[in-house]
C-alpha cells in the first residue's frame, strides 16, 4: 500500500465535501430516533474498527523494524563470515 501525501488527501476531502454539500437538499433534514440511533451505533462500530485497523498497522511496522534489524545482523554476520574465508583463501594459496 503506498502512503497518501496529507496535502492530496485534504484536497480530495475537500472536493468530496463540497460534492455532497453541493447534492444536500436545502431543506431541514428529518430522520427517525431508531434510525438515528442505528446510524450512530454503525459510525461506532466503524470508529472501532479503524482503531483496530490502525493499532495493527502499528505492530506490523514494529515487526518490520525488528525483522529488518534481524536481516542486517544476518548480512552483517554472512560479509564478515566471507571476509575471513577470503583471507583463508589467500594463506592457504601461499
Amino acid at each position: 500500500m503506498s502512503p497518501v501525501k496529507p496535502e492530496i488527501e485534504q484536497k480530495e476531502i475537500e472536493a468530496k465535501k463540497r460534492e455532497f454539500e453541493r447534492k444536500m437538499p436545502q431543506r431541514p433534514l428529518f430522520v427517525r430516533s431508531d434510525e438515528y440511533r442505528t446510524l450512530l451505533g454503525n459510525i461506532q462500530s466503524i470508529e472501532e474498527k479503524v482503531e483496530e485497523v490502525e493499532a495493527l498497522s502499528k505492530r506490523l511496522n514494529e515487526i518490520k523494524l525488528v525483522r529488518d534489524k534481524e536481516t542486517q545482523k544476518w548480512r552483517s554476520m554472512l560479509e564478515d563470515i566471507n571476509k575471513r574465508l577470503h583471507k583463508i583463501d589467500k594463506v592457504m594459496e601461499q
